[in-house]
């Protein structure tokens, strides 16, 4: 798997997997489609948007939290895939980890693209007024904990994958 990198600030010049053929990047799509989903609870359930070489969309409405990053790895060793991009919804708690945010609701947004890797950020927002920050990409320890969190995933899928075959 790649390693997780910091990306650039969200910007419609240097937004991390945009491709020029589409009309808009797939990210710009996700988050246009993510603020239409935010409701006073939150964003739920998480969802996740692909991009295949046809530049066919695939849009994923993912329940559980597991399965978003079982989605995403799967999106990893696809090689058809040009781009995809996942958000968890997520809520500050008294934790180490939340120093720093602002707003007690923020994304975890997963966005890969082939050729450049992964790219983790965050976006905080408010459910009722659905105002939401720009993604930060460089927020180091949110990067950290989602490549812990992929980390445990494909370990478990390599065992499940390990007892299948009885080895």
């Amino acid at each position: 798997m790649s390693e997780l990198e910091q990306g650039p600030s969200q910007d419609a010049e240097s937004t991390p997997g945009a491709d020029p053929k589409h009309r808009k990047p797939l990210l710009d799509m996700f988050m246009e489609f993510v603020e239409l989903s935010i409701d006073d609870k939150g964003f739920y359930p998480q969802y996740g948007m692909a991009i295949d070489d046809e530049d066919k969309v695939e849009m994923a409405c993912i329940v559980e939290v597991e399965s978003c990053h079982m989605w995403m790895l799967s999106k990893f060793v696809d090689r058809s895939v040009k781009e995809a991009v996942f958000a968890i919804d997520r809520h500050r708690d008294a934790s180490p980890r939340s120093v720093g945010l602002t707003y007690d609701d923020f994304l975890t947004i997963v966005l890969y693209n082939r050729g450049k890797g992964v790219t983790v950020g965050i976006c905080e927002y408010v459910p009722r007024t659905k105002q939401m920050q720009p993604i930060d990409w460089g927020n180091k320890v949110w990067n950290e904990v989602v490549k812990q969190e992929f980390l445990t995933r494909a370990k478990m899928a390599r065992e499940n994958f390990k007892e299948r075959q009885g080895t």
